[in-house]
């Protein structure tokens, strides 16, 4: 008797949470598959992954503890979740260790914010710029910047002297706040406008040898966040007990739907070129401002491979300003490449985005 008491008061409460948190986990795992396009609301569940995760976690341990014959609901959703797991955290143990070798292409691609704020307390040009000295130095084969500094473009790299060297050749766009520099000549480029949008991306066609390699560098729509939007998030986050039915953050919650909606369509737009692209190699890169199990990333992925997903290890937050942390910068490419090694530099902190570095191979 004391036990069926035990059961209904507890148990059965308990197991009734368990449920809706299971199903949560695979709604949000597999959330890149739902219909965004309708309904925009659903483009939020990816960016709750993390959090749904170590719940179920700590629920499975609660329940082996108590009960396990209970805790099969979170055992299901474990496993029905591991690809998407993988996909948002890779365990690709050997790519840590490569060097770039020959026949490989060294890719850069970077939000540097305007470069923080390029020149922001100086009169003239800021030639001890950290991010610019950081890019000069990268080695890299072609660089891809997003929110960079038009004052950065026409100061160093329209003319001689250009500071980044070994990379003579750039395409960019209209406002300057986008562009591509390559090590081989731009055969082509253009801009890529999105409607009712500030964001872009910019594509080229590179000429390596007797190949084309076609370049998208995308920087998909921005959440749109003023620096109170984000105070509340985070305080939604953190004190969730205060906010009866999230009625003071719908706002906030307005802003990241008509987003995530956006991405959608400009995915499709991108995603559309790329399947008559006629180049031998692609890659598509960028902030994407979506997380790996997003219906922007998961569209992309349908055509093109995942560099980290292939090459990386661990989640890979790109992005860690404000308390927010997430990947939602991403490099893709056709198989005619080989993913050697695919990481986030977490050694430079200007801007609100770390750069990703990744190896090619031809």
């Amino acid at each position: 008797m004391e036990v069926n008491i035990i059961s209904k008061i507890i148990y059965y409460p308990l197991f009734c949470v368990s449920l809706i948190l299971a199903a949560a986990l695979v709604a949000s795992g597999w959330s890149g598959y739902l219909p965004v396009r309708y309904f925009p609301i659903l483009s939020l569940a990816g960016m709750a992954f993390p959090v749904i995760l170590l719940s179920n976690i700590a629920m499975l341990i609660v329940w082996l503890s108590i009960h396990p014959r209970l805790s099969w609901p979170h055992l299901a959703a474990l496993l029905l979740v591991i690809p998407p797991t993988l996909t948002y955290s890779p365990l690709n143990f050997k790519s840590a260790s490569h060097e770039c070798g020959e026949n490989e292409i060294r890719l850069l691609s970077y939000n540097t914010m305007g470069f923080a704020l390029w020149g922001k307390n100086t009169e003239g040009p800021d030639r001890d710029n950290t991010i610019l000295q950081y890019i000069a130095a990268s080695n890299a084969d072609i660089i891809c910047i997003q929110e960079g500094s038009p004052k950065m473009l026409s100061e160093y790299l329209q003319g001689s002297g250009s500071m980044i060297p070994g990379l003579p050749n750039i395409c960019k766009t209209a406002d300057g706040e986008m562009f591509i520099l390559s090590e081989w000549p731009v055969t082509e480029s253009r801009e890529i406008d999105f409607e009712d949008s500030h964001n872009k991306a910019l594509y080229c066609r590179i000429l390596i040898g007797g190949d084309t390699l076609a370049v998208y560098n995308c920087h998909l729509q921005s959440f749109g966040l003023s620096k109170d939007d984000i105070d509340e998030y985070n305080r939604i986050i953190t004190h969730p007990q205060d906010y009866e039915k999230y009625g003071d953050s719908k706002p906030v919650l307005k802003k990241l739907i008509a987003a995530g909606a956006k991405r959608a369509g400009q995915t499709d737009i991108i995603t559309d070129m790329i399947r008559h692209e006629t180049a031998r190699y692609i890659i598509l890169c960028g902030d994407f401002n979506d997380t790996p199990l997003s219906y922007s990333h998961r569209k992309v992925a349908e055509l093109l491979d995942d560099a980290y997903r292939k090459s990386g290890f661990g989640p890979g937050i790109s992005y860690h300003m404000d308390r927010l942390y997430f990947r939602i910068d991403h490099v893709f490419c056709n198989d005619a490449f080989t993913p050697l090694k695919c990481r986030v530099d977490r050694s430079i902190k200007t801007s609100d985005h770390y750069p990703v570095i990744t190896h090619l191979k031809l």
